[in-house]
């Protein structure tokens, strides 16, 4: 169910949309914080614990991915660059001899 800031609500877990945000509301009744325009939904606190360990499995393995492709993209954009700025080889040109006379 959707709540609102500002209004009333079961004491739990509420993720706050938009913003990526979990708030508790604690004891058995409180207030929602924020204006009107800020929309809640209520997560079980059974969903909490699950949610929380994909979120992690998610970052432990997206994180040392990232890592390498940052590591792969910076050498790349090194590599390129030097091969880019490498002057061509000049061509071979002939002396010009002053004439015997």
């Amino acid at each position: 169910m959707k709540r609102t800031g500002g209004s009333e609500a079961k004491g739990g877990f509420y993720w706050k949309q938009g913003e990526w945000e979990i708030v508790t509301v604690e004891g058995k009744q409180g207030t929602l914080p924020g204006s009107n325009a800020a929309r809640y939904i209520r997560i079980p606190g059974l969903l909490l614990l699950p949610l929380a360990l994909v979120v992690s499995i998610g970052y432990v393995i997206f994180l040392p991915v990232v890592g390498f492709a940052m590591l792969i993209q910076a050498l790349f954009v090194k590599l390129s660059r030097a091969l880019a700025h490498q002057p061509a080889p000049l061509p071979v040109k002939e002396e010009a001899r002053p004439e015997r006379q």
